[in-house]
């Protein structure tokens, strides 16, 4: 017993010395933002205990893509996509200009928290939106 008084009495003096920030326990989720700092957060309650104002999805980066046709949306097929680091992405919106099978770009972009369901065996794809597109020609 005594040993017991022996170390908790030195911990609590130690305890009371320091100032208790109150904890900020979030959710263990994966549904990203884009705090107003530049930095993605993993969710929004992460980005509020950090007290920053923040957007749905991850922030802005650049990469290099190829776009692909999988066919006609009309036709029940996926359209457009862009393939980057072999990853496919839906753009929300792509200039008629960039629709091209097999172009090369260079882009910058953000990923969405949102999908867009396809009807092939592989049908979803992650959306992401379009801030800055350039094809690369070689």
């Amino acid at each position: 017993m005594k040993n017991i008084k022996i170390i908790i009495l030195p911990l609590l003096i130690l305890l009371g010395s320091c100032k208790i920030k109150q904890d900020c326990i979030c959710p263990n989720l994966h549904e990203p933002v884009c705090g107003a700092n530049g930095k993605t957060y993993e969710n929004e309650c992460l980005a509020k205990c950090d007290d920053i104002t923040y957007i749905s999805g991850e922030c802005p980066v650049y990469g290099i893509g190829t776009i692909q046709y999988e066919g006609d949306t009309s036709q029940n097929a996926c359209g457009y996509f862009i393939n980057i680091l072999n990853e496919k992405y839906k753009p929300l919106d792509l200039a008629p200009q960039f629709q091209v099978d097999e172009l090369l770009v260079s882009l910058k972009y953000r990923k969405l928290n949102e999908y867009y369901i396809c009807d092939n065996p592989y049908g979803n794809y992650r959306k992401i939106e379009i801030l800055e597109i350039d094809a690369i020609v070689p």
